[in-house]
């Protein structure tokens, strides 16, 4: 029987929602919840009860904010295996993460770390809360946008930013993620987050992001996506009178640069698992592998060789490597694409009901012939000569995007050349390209691959607050410089 979830959280309490919509599996493309679809009314009540919780959840010090977060955290790793019990089905088992990604709990993982980095003095200076020079305020209501295939670590780590900093803050998920959401809000209000503090309104993205960014007392938006969602986001907030500050994270046309003296078991280990795990549905993932000529056919045998034994299912099952994608809009723009191009390699699997595409390797003769981010298990393949590793670089540059970048090689010399070269946010030398961690490497990039600060790092925080100035006369309080007064020429 489907389950029917029809609140949403708003004020401090769970208030009921008539019209619902389906969560769907695409595992087996079939509906497995209902949740709530809030409308107009609700998302002015949730902007209306948010800003009238600012005041007393922004006097708290910073200390009691980060006492709550920690709190948290610990409860989130007691209770790692029940958080992934209860994203089981939605969205494909894991949102296309096998069972021994999900097994590991790295996404839990990361959110508890986030809670506790962002919780640790060494990440918040004397700034906040403390009278120094200068002071920093929290904003005041923020909206919080996280996607779907990080449906805990994103939507956690974001969420607690706005919090710690003395935000009050709106979230609304993607709508593929509702559910993980709803259980996330239960587990931080369970373990002691102020009712007040936080709003849950799930439904239509497109009226609920419109909604509240069109209203005065939205202060700064938090949005991981689609690089033309943002660009709507960031045209609507232009719109207004005041300027509210904009957070954006949006995936890339990712590259992995590998020149002949690469090991290539190495590389093609490292290439499946960056390109194809979560079925590719990462945004730091493997779009373009970059393969010296003198090594090309022999990468491209052996990655095929690799694809095949790759099992694609229901994540549920112990023995699938890959799971779906997202959903059939997904499944149409892949297959889309794929059929544009004509040197193309899959792995043989016999159809089934749900969204899957097999591992898929395209060859490319040149860079313009990939226009846009294809989140899948799609690879492309283009070769390049060793005299043209300036020209190369220039080129992954001229695709606009700077989120991550691969690199293999064993010459030290040709590393620091990439490495100085590109413009990158996170470069990934000698092994997979995916899987930032929290504190050790911040996450994101530039271009059309976010506005910055990054994820995990010690600048994000300052980007949810107002800094304040202070420059305080001491002559007139009788200081120091009130002796000079007295001082005879």
């Amino acid at each position: 029987m489907n389950k029917i979830y029809k609140n949403m959280y708003v004020g401090g309490r769970w208030w009921p929602v008539e019209k619902t919509f389906s969560d769907i599996n695409p595992s087996d493309d079939s509906e497995w919840a209902r949740v709530p679809d809030v409308g107009v009314a609700e998302v002015r009540n949730a902007i209306d009860s948010a800003h009238h919780a600012f005041e007393n959840w922004s006097k708290l010090p910073y200390n009691q904010r980060a006492h709550f977060m920690t709190k948290i955290a610990e409860i989130f790793e007691k209770r790692k295996m029940d958080v992934v019990k209860a994203l089981r089905t939605e969205a494909g088992g894991w949102f296309g993460k096998s069972m021994f990604e999900a097994s590991y709990v790295p996404e839990v993982f990361c959110a508890a770390a986030a809670m506790n980095y962002q919780s640790i003095g060494e990440v918040i200076p004397s700034e906040f809360g403390k009278l120094s020079m200068a002071i920093r305020r929290p904003v005041g209501v923020v909206s919080v946008i996280s996607p779907w295939n990080f449906p805990v670590a994103i939507f956690i780590g974001q969420t607690v930013a706005a919090l710690i900093t003395g935000n009050v803050v709106l979230t609304k998920p993607a709508e593929q993620s509702s559910y993980a959401a709803y259980y996330i809000i239960k587990l931080l209000l369970k373990a002691g987050l102020p009712k007040e503090a936080i709003a849950l309104v799930l439904g239509d993205g497109a009226l609920i992001a419109n909604k509240v960014i069109a209203d005065p007392k939205l202060k700064n938006v938090i949005f991981t996506g689609s690089l033309i969602t943002a660009k709507i986001i960031q045209s609507n907030l232009q719109k207004k009178e005041s300027i509210p500050t904009f957070i954006a994270e949006t995936g890339g046309l990712n590259c992995m640069i590998v020149d002949s003296s690469a090991l290539p078991e190495h590389v093609v280990k490292d290439v499946v698992l960056s390109g194809f795990d979560s079925a590719g549905q990462r945004c730091s993932a493997c779009r373009i592998l970059c393969v010296e000529e003198n090594i090309y056919e022999k990468i491209k045998e052996i990655l095929i060789g690799a694809m095949t034994t790759q099992s694609i299912g229901d994540p549920s099952d112990l023995a699938t490597d890959i799971g779906p994608v997202i959903d059939k809009e997904a499944l149409t723009n892949i297959k889309t694409h794929i059929s544009m191009f004509d040197k193309v390699y899959q792995s043989k699997y016999i159809e089934k009901e749900g969204t899957f595409i097999p591992p898929t390797l395209i060859e490319l003769d040149k860079f313009t012939d990939l226009k846009n981010e294809i989140f899948g298990p799609v690879i492309h393949m283009i070769k390049y000569k060793a005299n043209e590793i300036d020209m190369l670089v220039d080129d992954i540059n001229e695709l606009g995007f700077g989120l991550t970048l691969g690199i293999h090689s064993r010459i030290d010399k040709t590393i620091n050349r990439i490495v100085a070269r590109a413009e990158i946010g996170n470069i990934y030398i000698n092994r997979n390209m995916i899987g930032a961690v929290v504190g050790v490497q911040p996450f994101g990039g530039y271009e059309k691959s976010g506005t910055g600060p990054k994820a995990g790092g010690p600048e994000y925080l300052k980007r949810l607050c107002h800094e304040q100035s202070i420059s305080n006369n001491t002559a007139s309080m009788g200081g120091n410089a009130s002796l000079l007064a007295d001082v005879e020429d």
